[in-house]
């Protein structure tokens, strides 16, 4: 009797054991998924704050960064489960099974075990998918890059005018916002040949609307946004690369406004028609701005790198320029959308060429300048805790951003210094200069560009600029006392 009790035992346990190890596998593998998807959310979360935020996105920021947080004790907890089960299986004491035996039968245990283990693995997952999946990695500065998409754009620099963003832009051009704001480009042979076709749909809704007018983050939500949109024949859909460009999404929930406005104006015929124009400037940019050089010259002066570039033109677009940096965790890319400046215009001269490329530029170094400051970003909010002293503008409205704006420009100085003749740096530093003092009201720019230009020189040619930021950091603090 005692010896087929004890096999019954042991043949319990061994079952027991082999749910226990089948458990903790899962455990473990779910527990692997989370993480991944941790990074993931770290990944995108890093956008927000290597960017700035605008007022009316930091409870978002703050409902990211507690999602951050669970996920990780989630994570922990987790992990900590599944090495306990590992623990039982490499020499625990069994009577945690004897009691486990005592208190119901055999098959209840195993159901129980097996049922618990497809909840939770079953719940983990669908977490995984729904949550994590759909509302975090696809949220800004996330993308899925093919290996076709990767083969044909690694290393390369691509400047384009996207459909659906040159859409946006005429939605915003023809409204009554855009007929004054600085954000459009009208003066020009386009904008006149805009308003001929387009002008007699400025009573459609999405026009009407102006979503695009309420504020700055309105603007480029909707605007900047589109960049991640196609046509599919006559319907606007994800172009399933670029899933979001901008915290705030005015685009998406009027895609279909959008889209009957295309189908109703005929806007597709319209980009038809145009497309030489638009190849006759996007040739005339590429040999106007080197923007290859200036990806060159970064890359060896600061720690960032990036798999490729691409620069987002409309003829349209004003005096408004944003920056993003997409990846998916193996290829990355920075996506600049700027104006084309005095390019549009016709021929130009060597000051109006180096202030395209300012323009470009200046967006660009966000994305190798920013996380730097981020290393040094408690030193930075300390010295620039009264940025009002450098800042004297709305925007820009944190002492990161405004030291990040202050440090962007004045490194296109770096550049125009190493590389054009001393004469057009000069011309082009002090209207840099002068535009940053008295049109931006950076009002310290002149005494920052200086410094920083100062220490550039002074430094060791082998040493990266990000070791130029304890130097300037101890200026700017005198500076203030």
């Amino acid at each position: 009797m005692a010896d087929t009790r004890k096999q019954k035992t042991e043949r319990i346990i061994k079952r027991l054991t082999f749910l226990s190890f089948v458990f903790a596998g899962v455990l473990t593998v779910v527990g692997v998924l989370w993480v991944r998807n941790l990074f993931a959310i770290g990944r995108c979360s890093y956008g927000f704050f290597s960017y700035g935020l605008y007022a009316e996105g930091v409870f978002s920021v703050g409902i990211v960064s507690v999602g951050v947080f669970s996920v990780g004790i989630v994570s922990l907890g987790v992990f900590s489960v599944g090495l306990l089960s590992l623990g039982l299986l490499l020499g625990w004491p069994w009577c945690l099974f004897e009691r486990l035996l005592k208190s119901c039968s055999v098959r209840r245990s195993i159901v129980l075990v097996a049922v618990a283990g497809v909840c939770v693995a079953g719940l983990v997952h669908l977490l995984n998918r729904t949550v994590l999946r759909d509302h975090f990695d696809r949220q800004i500065g996330h993308a899925t890059y093919s290996k076709k998409y990767v083969a044909n754009n690694r290393g390369k620099c691509i400047v384009e005018i996207p459909e659906v963003y040159e859409l946006a832009n005429v939605i915003i051009a023809v409204s009554d916002h855009g007929q004054s704001s600085f954000q459009v480009h009208r003066d020009s042979e386009y904008f006149t040949r805009v308003m001929k076709h387009f002008g007699q749909y400025r009573d459609h809704p999405v026009v009407k609307e102006q979503i695009f007018a309420g504020n700055f983050s309105s603007y480029l939500g909707f605007r900047t946004n589109s960049y991640c949109y196609m046509f599919e024949a006559d319907r606007i859909r994800l172009d399933g690369i670029h899933w979001k460009a901008e915290w705030r999404d005015t685009f998406k929930p009027r895609r279909h406004l959008v889209e009957d406005f295309a189908t109703k104006s005929r806007f597709r015929r319209f980009y038809r028609d145009n497309m030489l124009y638009y190849q006759e400037q996007i040739a005339k940019y590429k040999k106007e701005v080197p923007v290859e050089q200036m990806w060159q010259w970064l890359e060896k002066r600061f720690p960032a790198r990036f798999d490729s570039y691409r620069v987002v033109l409309s003829p349209l677009c004003g005096g408004t320029h944003n920056t993003q940096d997409f990846s998916d965790g193996t290829f990355r890319e920075a996506v600049m959308f700027v104006a084309m400046g005095p390019i549009l215009e016709g021929e130009i001269d060597q000051i109006e060429r180096m202030s395209a490329a300012r323009i470009v530029f200046t967006e660009i170094d966000h994305n190798y300048v920013n996380p730097v400051t981020d290393i040094f970003e408690g030193r930075v909010n300390k010295v620039f805790a009264d940025y009002k002293r450098w800042n004297q503008q709305k925007g820009y409205s944190s002492p990161e951003m405004t030291f990040n704006e202050y440090m962007t420009w004045a490194v296109f100085a770096l550049y125009a210094y190493d590389n054009y003749q001393q004469q057009d740096f000069e011309i082009i530093n002090e209207k840099m200069t002068e535009q940053m003092v008295n049109s931006r009201k950076f009002v310290r720019f002149r005494q920052f560009n200086d410094k920083l230009l100062e220490l550039y020189k002074e430094r060791d040619q082998t040493k990266p600029i990000a070791e130029l930021y304890p130097k300037v950091l101890n200026w700017a603090q005198m500076m203030q006392e």
